[in-house]
């Protein structure tokens, strides 16, 4: 009777698992968002060039502006490539700090926060240095077009959690 049992309780959790498996996979695929999304672009290879396929679908932006915008972002991330290894190195650097014993210390915090800062605020200029070249080739209608793309694009995770939090309340 003890085997029958702990058999029963098996397979019913083996049963609850596969329909939390099944009701969280169909939340997720009615969850879809309608926009469209760059990422459909993308081959198996995950070509690099999908993002400039898209903008030239969604923008009509020419073969001109599509090859400057191609050396732009080669550029750009060239350059925040040697910042994302710096700030790592600082968020290593801050978060050895604060598992030390001279977590305490109040300026030692400061000046580990300040180079994590400092490095925060140069890909910000970075970035917007970029986006101020993209928006420099594009006519007023491409502009428009480009700002609520970006503006999906940056903001598209914080406005779901957003909803999210605003249905939980």
């Amino acid at each position: 009777m003890e085997t029958t049992k702990k058999y029963k309780w098996a397979l019913t959790g083996l049963i609850v698992m596969i329909l939390l498996n099944a009701a969280t996979l169909i939340t997720i695929w009615i969850n879809q968002p309608d926009g469209k999304d760059w990422r459909k672009h993308r081959n198996q290879k995950h070509d690099r060039g999908s993002i400039q396929e898209y903008m030239k679908d969604q923008l009509d932006i020419t073969d001109q502006q599509a090859e400057t915008i191609v050396e732009l972002r080669r550029e750009h991330y060239r350059e925040i490539r040697s910042f994302r290894d710096s700030l790592d190195q600082h968020r290593r650097a801050y978060f050895k700090f604060v598992m030390s014993d001279d977590a305490g210390d109040q300026t030692k915090r400061d000046s580990v926060l300040n180079l994590l800062t400092g490095q925060y605020e140069n890909i910000e200029g970075l970035l917007y240095s970029h986006m101020t070249e993209i928006k420099e080739l594009l006519n007023e209608e491409q502009q428009a077009k480009f700002e609520k793309m970006m503006l999906n694009t940056f903001f598209k995770e914080h406005n779901k959690r957003k909803e999210g939090n605003q249905k939980g309340n």
